[in-house]
């Protein structure tokens, strides 16, 4: 009776992690293909964490206050293409869940919509490039990188054999690097949906990288491509001996006193997404906005 009673609880116990496994995937998996769905949207992309891994990124112990009046109001109409239009209507249409204006450091509007609060994070999907770009510069400037000329084999020689083995850094910045890429998120099979599949089952984004081929010569072909700014995140990566959070939270989001934590997703390898899903408030995003405003000084 006792072996029948180990043997059951043994058998419960595999199938419940079982289902536990299978259930985090569906989850990741509903993300990933309705990204873009309406009012589910707004949900998961203010609670990633609850369908994927993230990091933390902590906020400033000095943290920055931008003044604050809000002396703006919305009007209620604009004009746009000779027709009179709800200023309301086109909030909702586009699915704004936060607007701030800002001029001369201080705030001169700042309103939430569809549940959103300015505690909230949300994700910055492809403005997180531009975190990595700035990132990249300085990681130049400190020498872990020698020059946007290096190849990406001299840092990721693990990528020996792939189609960015020869490509150079600075062709990944200005996205030339010649590797193939669909990014047509309409499109079930293109490869920034595969992308997603990749991280929503599980698997390395290394490995996706890896399945990529070439199709133009790098440095004559500019087109927009998220695998190139991931190839960038892990060359920062690598080079610094740090991951892309430890060095946004060191060398941005502390220096610019940000206010609150920010959430960075992670594959099972705990690698961070660096081509997308950053995701912060919106007066830190603002703060980022701004050092790019003042050409780096803040």
């Amino acid at each position: 009776m006792k072996k029948f009673v180990k043997i059951s609880l043994l058998f419960f116990l595999i199938i419940s992690t079982l289902l536990l496994f299978n259930c985090s995937k569906i989850k990741r998996l509903q993300f990933a293909l309705k990204m873009f769905s309406g009012k589910e949207q707004v949900e998961r992309f203010r609670t990633v964490e609850k369908y994927f891994p993230v990091t933390e990124i902590t906020p400033s112990n000095v943290p920055f206050r931008f003044a604050q009046i809000n002396n703006i109001k919305l009007p209620d109409t604009y004009q746009f293409q000779g027709k009179v239009r709800s200023s309301n209507i086109l909030l909702d249409e586009t699915d704004v869940t936060g607007l701030m204006i800002i001029r001369n450091d201080t705030i001169l509007f700042e309103n939430y919509y569809k549940g959103n609060t300015a505690k909230d994070h949300t994700i910055a999907w492809s403005v997180t490039k531009s975190f990595v770009s700035a990132l990249m510069g300085i990681a130049i400037k400190e020498g872990y990188v020698h020059s946007i000329n290096d190849t990406v084999y001299q840092y990721l020689p693990e990528l020996k054999g792939s189609a960015y083995e020869k490509v150079s850094i600075k062709n990944l910045l200005q996205m030339s690097s010649g590797v193939s890429w669909n990014e047509d998120y309409s499109d079930s099979d293109s490869d920034i949906n595969r992308f997603g599949r990749t991280l929503a089952l599980g698997r390395s984004f290394e490995s996706f990288v890896k399945t990529l081929s070439a199709d133009k010569e790098q440095g004559t072909y500019n087109r927009y491509n998220s695998s190139d700014t991931q190839v960038l995140g892990m060359i920062i990566s690598k080079a610094t001996g740090s991951s892309l959070s430890k060095y946004l939270e060191e060398k941005i989001w502390h220096p610019l006193g940000m206010e609150n934590k920010a959430l960075w997703m992670i594959d099972n390898q705990g690698h961070e997404f660096a081509a997308a899903e950053l995701s912060a408030s919106l007066v830190d995003f603002a703060k980022f906005g701004k050092l790019f405003l003042n050409k780096g000084v803040f």
